[in-house]
């Protein structure tokens, strides 16, 4: 295997490797030269820097409870949330307003992109 090319794409990184294949060969019968190879696309998107922190507030109605909910996010190329959407929660329900609430304060560093990159946020909430 061996990477053909990598390029940056708005904000996406892209990597094609060449990898050779084997067509209904004996293992370790054919050289790599006589096989066909398929080009393998690897996105990599660089890391979305955060630059003020979810604010949490606990639910007063869910006093001794606690949980989890994962969002997405919708992050604009300026650093602010666009959209957020609950995927899963533990209790169901429970957390998933404070979430909401909580992932629109949040901020990251712009990038250079020119379309909104989604991010996924798991966000903990303990009484303790």
């Amino acid at each position: 295997m061996h990477t053909e090319s990598v390029r940056l794409v708005g904000a996406i990184i892209v990597v094609v490797f060449s990898i050779p294949i084997a067509t209904g060969q004996q293992p370790g019968s054919s050289t790599e030269a006589s096989l066909p190879t398929v080009n393998v696309v690897a996105l990599k998107t660089p890391p979305m820097i955060m630059t003020r922190p979810p604010r949490v507030v606990y639910p007063p109605l869910a006093h001794g409870v606690e949980g989890w909910v994962r969002v997405e996010c919708m992050v604009s190329p300026k650093g602010r949330i666009e959209s957020v959407r609950v995927v899963a929660s533990e209790p169901a329900g429970v957390f998933d307003q404070a979430a909401i609430d909580a992932m629109s304060y949040a901020r990251f560093k712009p990038c250079k992109s020119c379309e909104p990159r989604l991010m996924v946020q798991r966000i903990i909430f303990d009484p303790g």
